[in-house]
C-alpha cells in the first residue's frame, strides 16, 4: 500500500510529458524563432535588449496572425543606438519601458501560457552571433506559471504612459527622459 502511495505522489509531483532543454548561442536564436512561429494566441516578452531583426521579422509576422504580444524591455538599452524597441513601437506592438529598477536584466519569454525560455540570450544580434549564451526551453506548468507570475507583476507596476513618455521623448538624453519617471511619480 504504501509503495503505490509512493509511486503515485512521485507521478504527480514529476510529470511524464514535461519536457526541457537547454542550447546554447548558435541554437538560441533558431529556438526562439520556432516558439514565436508555433505560437497561436499570445508571446510575453521581458528582455533586457531586443535588436535581432531575424526575431523582430518573427515577432511581426506572429502579430500579423493576431498573436497577442507583450513586451517589457529595459529603460536604457530601449534607447541604445542599436535598440530596435522603437522601430517595434512604431509597428503597434505593446510595449513598456522598465522603469522600476535601474535595470531590468531578465531575458525571458513564455509562449502560449505554455512554453517558455530563458537564460542569458538578449534578443541581439551579438548575442545570436559573438557572445557565449545559453538559452532553457521548458513546459513545465509549475515553471512556467512561475514566469508568467513574474511578467504579470513587472507588466502591472510598469505604467503604460510612462513608457509613452519616453517613446515621446525619445531623442532626449537619458535625465530628460527619466523626468517621464520622476513626473509620474509624483502623482
Amino acid at each position: 500500500m504504501f509503495k503505490n502511495y509512493v509511486i503515485t505522489l512521485f507521478l504527480l509531483l514529476n510529470p511524464i510529458n514535461s519536457h526541457a532543454q537547454i542550447t546554447f548561442t548558435n541554437k538560441c536564436e533558431k529556438e526562439v524563432i520556432k516558439l514565436i512561429n508555433n505560437s497561436q494566441n499570445s508571446i510575453d516578452i521581458a528582455v533586457y535588449s531586443i535588436n535581432n531583426l531575424n526575431i523582430i521579422n518573427q515577432l511581426i509576422k506572429a502579430k500579423d496572425r493576431n498573436v497577442k504580444i507583450r513586451i517589457l524591455t529595459d529603460s536604457i538599452q530601449a534607447f541604445g543606438k542599436s535598440s530596435k524597441v522603437k522601430l517595434l513601437h512604431d509597428a503597434g506592438f505593446d510595449i513598456k519601458i522598465h522603469s522600476k529598477d535601474r535595470i531590468m536584466h531578465h531575458k525571458f519569454a513564455i509562449f502560449d501560457n505554455q512554453k517558455a525560455i530563458e537564460g542569458s540570450f538578449n534578443w541581439t544580434y551579438s548575442a545570436a552571433n559573438k557572445n557565449a549564451e545559453d538559452c532553457n526551453i521548458f513546459d513545465s506548468e509549475k515553471d512556467v506559471n512561475t514566469l508568467k507570475k513574474r511578467f504579470k507583476k513587472l507588466w502591472k507596476i510598469n505604467e503604460k504612459d510612462i513608457s509613452e513618455c519616453y517613446f515621446d521623448n525619445m531623442k532626449l538624453d537619458k535625465e530628460e527622459r527619466n523626468s517621464c519617471t520622476l513626473k509620474n511619480n509624483k502623482k
